[in-house]
C-alpha cells in the first residue's frame, strides 16, 4: 500500500470536499520505497530532486518535463530550455552533474544507477516539446540500468494522462489532466513499487488538505496548502511507501 503526498496547487472546487489537518501525521514510511513525480514545472523539479537527493528518492516520474539543469546556461545556451529545446546539450548536463558531485552539492551519482525512472510526453505538447523528454531519457540512459528507464509517448497535449478524467487527450488546458484512456499515475507507481492493489474509490475519504507552510521556506513560493492521501493500513501503522507529487 502507498501513501501519496501531493504538494502544489490545489483545485479550488476540491478544497471544500476534503478534510483539513494542520500537520501531517507521523507514519511508518519505508525509506527504500520513496519516489518523487511531477507535472510540467513540477516535473522539472522532480528531475532536480531525483538527482540532487538520489539517496532519498528511489524512483522519479517526469510528466512533460526536461533534463536536469535545463535552466542552467551551461546546459542550455539561453537558459530557457523549453523555448529553445534544440540548444539543450545532454553531454553538458552530464558534465554539470560531475562538477556538482565533485563539489559535494548533490548526492553521489552512483545512486542513479538503481533509480527507477518513468517519463511521459505527449507528441502534441506545445509547452514542453517532446524533444526535451527524449533528451532526458538520453541523460538517464548514461546513468541508469537500461531496464530502469521507461518512456511513454502518445498523441496527447500538455498534462497528466488519466483513464477517464479531465479534458480531451490532445488538449493543453487547466487543470492539466486529460482523458487518454491511460493511467499514467498508475503506470508510474507500478514501475516504482511493483504490482499494485486494485483501485479503491472508497478510500477517497482519507484525502485531506494540510497546511504546508511550516514545511517549506517562504522563498520557495509553495502553495499554502497541499493534499495528502493515506491508505487506512498506513494510518494503522503498517509500513508504506511514499510518493511526493509536484504540480
Amino acid at each position: 500500500k502507498l501513501s501519496i503526498l501531493v504538494k502544489g496547487i490545489l483545485l479550488a472546487n476540491l478544497i471544500g470536499k476534503l478534510s483539513f489537518a494542520n500537520e501531517l501525521p507521523e507514519l511508518n514510511i519505508d525509506r527504500d520505497r520513496i519516489a518523487v513525480t511531477g507535472l510540467s514545472a513540477g516535473a522539472y523539479m522532480a528531475a532536480q530532486l531525483g538527482v540532487a537527493h538520489s539517496s532519498i528518492f528511489k524512483g522519479v516520474g517526469v510528466f512533460a518535463g526536461g533534463i536536469y539543469g535545463c535552466a542552467d546556461r551551461r546546459v542550455s545556451n539561453s537558459g530557457q530550455c523549453a523555448k529553445n529545446p534544440e540548444t539543450v546539450n545532454v553531454a553538458k548536463a552530464l558534465n554539470l552533474l560531475t562538477l556538482e558531485e565533485a563539489a559535494g552539492t548533490i548526492d553521489p551519482t552512483e545512486n542513479l544507477r538503481n533509480q527507477r525512472i518513468f517519463l511521459f510526453t505527449g507528441t502534441n505538447d506545445k509547452i514542453v516539446p517532446s524533444i526535451l523528454v527524449h533528451k532526458l531519457k538520453e541523460f538517464y540512459r548514461d546513468l541508469s540500468e537500461a531496464n530502469n528507464v521507461i518512456l511513454r509517448t502518445m498523441p496527447a497535449g500538455h498534462g497528466q494522462p488519466s483513464i477517464d478524467s479531465g479534458n480531451q487527450c490532445n488538449s493543453s488546458n487547466s487543470p492539466w489532466i486529460f482523458n487518454c484512456g491511460y493511467d499514467g499515475a498508475g503506470a508510474a507507481l507500478q514501475h516504482f513499487f511493483g504490482q499494485l492493489q486494485p483501485r479503491s474509490h472508497a478510500e477517497n475519504r482519507h484525502l485531506r488538505v494540510f497546511d504546508q507552510r511550516s514545511y517549506s521556506d517562504p522563498a520557495a513560493l509553495m502553495a499554502d496548502y497541499g493534499s495528502v492521501y493515506i491508505p487506512r493500513a498506513c494510518q494503522e501503522g503498517k509500513s508504506c511507501g511514499l510518493l511526493v507529487a509536484l504540480h
